[in-house]
């Protein structure tokens, strides 16, 4: 059973989370929270295996909340809801190692999604996300930029995960699909970037700044 808590200080997204938490087999909400302190210590205490938290919250923020947990280290598996698409407040959730990072406007379907693929240690970062990393990166190369900009959506996802070090299979498992699919992905990002192996398709993502 993954023990879940929510910590969230507007009432109707903590019960809109609640809800989906509630329909899914194997998972049980333990606390619901709408002051950070307060849920972080329930956190250290009751040891979720599944933390969601809204990132700007009166007091501690949820970014601080991470670290905190990791000082104490009792970080769980953790995913951040957020407003925000600032490529510093991306970057540095991606350095905290937190595991998800989604919009507090996405559907139900990318919830659930963001919920089963964190749960299992995976990583899921709403591709609106990636694009902001892209979008806002320091010294863009115009060339590469125009690469970038005919990626799909899906591609972007799948670009992420590769320069998170996922393998095709680990991204198949993540995302749901066939491994024929994500290989077929693949090679249609290195075509479109003009790579032909994995470090030419980190080095665009490091020349986009999605990487230091």
């Amino acid at each position: 059973m993954t023990k879940v808590i929510i910590i969230d200080d507007h009432e109707l997204v903590a019960e809109g989370i609640s809800r989906l938490i509630n329909q899914l087999e194997g998972f049980e909400l333990i606390g619901i929270y709408s002051n950070s302190n307060e849920g972080l210590t329930k956190t250290k205490v009751l040891k979720p295996d599944l933390l969601i938290t809204d990132l700007d919250m009166p007091g501690i923020n949820g970014l601080e909340l991470v670290e905190k947990l990791i000082t104490a280290n009792a970080k769980p598996n953790c995913i951040l809801l957020t407003m925000h698409l600032d490529r510093n407040t991306v970057k540095k959730a991606l350095k905290l190692g937190v595991e998800g990072y989604i919009l507090k406007n996405a559907d139900s379907e990318e919830f659930l999604h963001s919920i089963k693929t964190v749960s299992k240690s995976h990583t899921y970062y709403t591709p609106k996300a990636m694009e902001a990393l892209i979008e806002n990166g320091k010294e863009v190369k115009s060339s590469s930029l125009k690469k970038i900009q005919l990626l799909t959506e899906r591609e972007l996802e799948i670009l992420n995960l590769v320069v998170q070090g996922l393998s095709t299979n680990e991204i198949s498992e993540k995302l749901f699909i066939a491994r024929r699919t994500t290989e077929t992905h693949r090679k249609s990002i290195m075509s479109k970037l003009g790579v032909n192996n994995v470090a030419g398709m980190v080095r665009i993502a490091m020349q986009e700044g999605l990487i230091d």
